[in-house]
This record gives C-alpha cells, structure tokens and sequence, in this order.
C-alpha cells in the first residue's frame, strides 16, 4: 500500500488517532479487508448477474449462521478506509463514464416505531452481528469525514470508544449530494442517536456494519439533550467545526436554506 504515512497520520491527529493507532492500523491484518469494502468501484469482469448469484449465496450462508459475536474494528484502519473511499469517489465523479449504484438488502429491513424514551442503551461490544436489536438504542459519534455511493457511509464510535461502519440510506437531499455537502451535514463529532440498530455482513461476508433503511431512525442530537449531556466518551472529542452559538447556528441554516439544502437546513 503506497501511503505518506507522516501525511495520513497528521491529517488522523485531528480526529483523535494517535500515530501508534495509525501505525498500528497499517500493520493489522484486517487492513486489507477494510480498504477493500469501502471501495464504490465494481471490477471490470463483474456484471449484474453474477453480483446478484453472489448475493443470493452469502445471503443464504447468513440466514444458516444466524446471530453472532461482532468482531472489533480498529479505529485508525476504518478512518483510512473512509478517506479512500472519498478519494475514489471524486475521482469516479470527474471520470467520463456514469457512476454505477447499487446496492443489495438481503438481510430483512428495519424501520423502528418505537419512540427513543422507550429504549435501552447499547454499546457495539453488546451487538451481534445479522441481528436487529430491538429494544435498543445506540449512542454514537461520527469521528472521520463522511462519503457516499448508494448509501451514506460513516465512521462511528460508540462511548466506550469502540468503532464500526455505518451506512445510512434514504437521507433527505444526500444522494446526490455533494462531499463538502456532506462535510457541512455530517462533520467529525457528529452525536447521533440510532434506533434500533441492525448490524449485518457486506456482500463479501468479510466486513459487518450497521444498515439504517429508514432516516427516522436516525436521531441528531444537540448538546443539551439528556443523552448527549449524560454521556461519558472514552476517546477524545474531533476537532469540531460546528458552530457554538444560536448565531452562528442560525446563519449556517439560512445558508444551507439558500442553496436547497433543505435537509442540512432543518438540522441546523
């Protein structure tokens, strides 16, 4: 893997990650797996066809292993996954083809009807992987910049400092959207909520990750709330670049409200 590791591990310092983490990251076996799915291209002699044979094979696998035991993921290995993965899509973006999505649900979707008072906290040391965790509520931070393709792709933390993907679909205004769109939406340090968390395997059986069908289950939570006061995080915060005053909230809404960001609008 040809990397500036002074520049990767600079540029990592502002999300919390130590250099030994990135070090760390680059030696850890797992590395591979992890660039690997976070890729939005599609190998040449692939096609429609023997994707969704694949699919249907790995789905039927899942169905037969039924839950089990997540396996962590190191924090730096999945920032860098994410920082490819921008790369790779401004790249696909300029080229002169068209940008192929597509996406397979395989496990069976979740949307939560139950209100957030009504659930339980969990932590991802607690999840099960191709499990819906009903009941349950996940409070979470983004800590890296966020990218796309079909879904919204995020790495999150959860309070014990613990990190997984997290791929949300449907989000009001963010398909199309472009990365500094996204960086103003979803920046590092982002508090977020999830309801009702499923967390699934990729296609390959290689990576698990959370899959949130429905944005509603999706809760941005402001400093004052009760959950984002009573937390306790056991890694240091992102250097934030949110505003921190009704003013300043005010005028980020009203420019996002002038461009049709209507979506990042609502949230601010």
């Amino acid at each position: 893997m040809d990397v500036d590791l002074a520049s990767v591990t600079a540029m990592f310092r502002t999300m919390g990650l130590s250099a030994s983490a990135v070090q760390a990251a680059f030696n850890d076996p797992r590395m591979r797996d992890l660039l690997g799915s976070a890729s939005p291209s599609l190998p040449a002699e692939d096609d429609i066809a023997s994707q969704l044979q694949r699919a249907r094979e790995q789905f039927e696998r899942e169905k037969r292993l039924g839950p089990s035991s997540r396996t962590p993921v190191p924090r730096a290995a999945l920032a860098m996954a994410m920082d490819r993965s921008r790369n790779e899509l401004q790249d696909a973006l300029k080229g002169p083809g068209v940008l192929q999505r597509n996406t397979t649900v395989g496990f069976p979707k979740h949307s939560s009807n139950t209100p957030l008072e009504q659930l339980t906290p969990i932590t991802l040391s607690k999840m099960q992987v191709r499990r819906t965790h009903f009941g349950s509520y996940l409070l979470c931070r983004t800590y890296a910049a966020p990218s796309r393709f079909v879904a919204i792709s995020l790495a999150i933390e959860d309070t014990d400092g613990q990190a997984q993907m997290l791929s949300v679909y449907n989000l009001p205004g963010a398909f199309l959207a472009s990365l500094d769109t996204l960086d103003e939406l979803l920046p590092p340090g982002t508090v977020l909520v999830l309801r009702e968390p499923t967390l699934k395997m990729d296609n390959e059986g290689q990576n698990a990750f959370i899959r949130v069908d429905s944005p509603t289950d999706v809760v941005f939570l402001t400093d004052d709330h009760p959950i984002a006061r009573g937390a306790r995080w056991q890694t240091n915060a992102p250097r934030s670049r949110l505003p921190d005053t009704a003013e300043a909230w005010k005028e980020r809404g009203n420019v996002h409200f002038k461009h049709g960001r209507h979506f990042a609008a609502s949230i601010a």
